[in-house]
């Protein structure tokens, strides 16, 4: 089952700040330890996604040959892949992306 909440740049205002929630993408497969973890990270921000199994939807699966291409040459791909706003995080790198995004806010 592939969890999907896409934002859109939604804008809302928090303690008198105006700030924009991210547009999140993350590239999952089944059975993934460090998919887990990146959904985890990304709900403990207070944050939604939109989260795509590369394994049954063919174009999630192109979009993460293409971003190791392009980020990562040489390298096989590999799942988690986050890209927040357009900036791809590999792995868990997500999680310091948001805590950094997070203090940046406060």
């Amino acid at each position: 089952m592939v969890k999907t909440i896409v934002l859109q740049g939604i804008s809302r205002y928090y303690r008198g700040m105006r700030t924009t929630t991210p547009e999140i993408i993350v590239l999952t497969q089944p059975n993934c330890g460090a998919c887990k973890f990146v959904e985890k990270s990304i709900d403990a921000a207070g944050l939604d996604a939109s989260y795509r199994d590369v394994r049954e939807d063919a174009d999630a699966a192109e979009m993460l040959v293409e971003l190791f291409a392009a980020h990562k040459p040489g390298e096989h791909p590999r799942t988690p892949v986050a890209v927040v706003d357009g900036t791809p995080y590999f792995g868990t790198a997500v999680r310091d992306a948001l805590r950094s995004r997070g203090r940046a806010a406060a």
